[in-house]
């Protein structure tokens, strides 16, 4: 027979353990932030699936120290799902291509490694002066590193941005996103007063290349 033992908020609350360690969620949780500060999924041993990404792992814990420590476990595949936001500007190659490196370093892995064992889900979306020569150039650059893509790699949610008028006001809207991610007193309120403000974005509120996205669809798709 099954047993279904469901952890609940109460449960930690009544038996305030030192650690809980979770099974069945794939997903592996960061170590330095535990859910409510003790809970821990190591996640899968083997990636399955392309959401399953990263490198895998086990944990270690240590009774005395109450510290927690990991040991990679050595798998022939390492999945990837990475998505990228183009915005359309002179220089959106050089930004798109540093942020495909910018994503493989953070991976902790050797470029032997990536190329090896690597399996990527890349998806490009956003607005781009010309589409064309951008995916060329993007797709050359995952040749030279010999990244082996996975099958669903998706490039239709890029489109071509080719309004000279409203490139000019993406990118001033794109400013103006950034300061108020950043905190700006450049608003005003009705008395004509400076008012500082800051947009909040991630967690329960939108990332900032949603709050992007949403901005630069509304002004390219406007008739």
């Amino acid at each position: 027979n099954k047993i279904y033992m469901p952890l609940k908020r109460g449960d930690l609350e009544a038996t305030n353990p030192k650690r809980v360690f979770l099974g069945h969620i794939h997903k592996p949780t960061p170590l330095n932030e535990p859910i409510d500060g003790k809970v821990i999924y190591p996640g899968s041993p083997q990636g399955l699936h392309i959401s399953e990404t990263g490198p895998r792992r086990f944990l270690v814990y240590d009774t005395d120290t109450d510290t927690v420590d990991f040991c990679r476990v050595n798998v022939p595949k390492i999945f990837f799902d990475e998505e990228f936001f183009v915005i359309p500007s002179e220089n959106e190659e050089s930004i798109l291509l540093q942020a495909l490196q910018d994503r493989l370093d953070a991976s902790g892995l050797s470029q032997d490694e990536l190329s090896e064992k690597g399996v990527f889900r890349f998806t490009l979306e956003g607005f781009t002066r010309d589409r064309d020569a951008l995916m060329a150039r993007f797709g050359q650059r995952v040749t030279e590193l010999e990244l082996s893509l996975h099958e669903d790699t998706e490039y239709d949610g890029l489109l071509t941005a080719d309004d000279p008028q409203k490139n000019l006001l993406a990118e001033d809207v794109v400013k103006i996103i950034d300061q108020l991610e950043q905190g700006t007193d450049a608003l005003f309120d009705d008395s004509g007063e400076a008012v500082f403000s800051c947009l909040s974005v991630g967690g329960s509120e939108p990332t900032i290349e949603k709050v992007k996205k949403a901005a630069l669809t509304v002004i390219y798709q406007a008739k």
